[in-house]
């Protein structure tokens, strides 16, 4: 999963200026971001379907999935400051993420895994691309805002995850398949 993500990556830099009019950039973007969305769609579906849909775990509140919102955001509109959250949150939490993977007994080959490592690698492509492509880049002032944006969202996440028995952005303990 790793190699393909690393893969795809490189071919992504690679290709780069085969995106050379506004319009083709534009079909990349919205057909990304709708698979971005139907990717994430699916594994609700499957928590919903499975029966393993919980407050305390499958709720869209850790960094990488406000980064998947954060890409079809980001791919649709070319807002700066979406851009700046998802740089920060979405290299740094989905590379991690994706070092570390935290999927419990859901191994490969079943469908959690390739979802987890599908939406943790689109992430990192989606701020390739970002990058690569559209030119996008944080600015000076970025890393203070995220800092900030970021300390503000876990300070309304720890209470939550208190009163639910949660542990989103893993705040209250490290992750226990970890």
């Amino acid at each position: 999963a790793i190699a393909a993500i690393l893969l795809l990556s490189i071919l992504l830099l690679i290709f780069r200026d085969s995106f050379r009019s506004e319009r083709s950039k534009k079909i990349f973007r919205y057909v990304f971001a709708a698979f971005i969305a139907l990717q994430q769609a699916s594994i609700y579906i499957w928590y919903t379907v499975s029966g393993e849909w919980s407050v305390e775990v499958t709720l869209p509140l850790q960094l990488c999935d406000l980064s998947l919102f954060l890409s079809i955001a980001v791919l649709l509109t070319k807002r700066r400051l979406l851009f700046e959250l998802l740089y920060y949150w979405g290299v740094g939490g989905a590379a991690q993420a994706i070092l570390t993977p935290s999927i419990g007994d859901y191994t490969f080959p079943h469908f959690v895994f390739y979802q987890f490592f599908i939406s943790h690698g689109v992430i990192l492509l989606s701020c390739i691309y970002m990058i690569a492509v559209e030119k996008l880049r944080p600015s000076p002032r970025s890393v203070l805002r995220t800092f900030l944006i970021t300390n503000l969202y876990a300070l309304m996440i720890f209470p939550f995850n208190h009163f639910a028995g949660a542990n989103y952005l893993f705040l209250n303990r490290k992750p226990m398949d970890g």
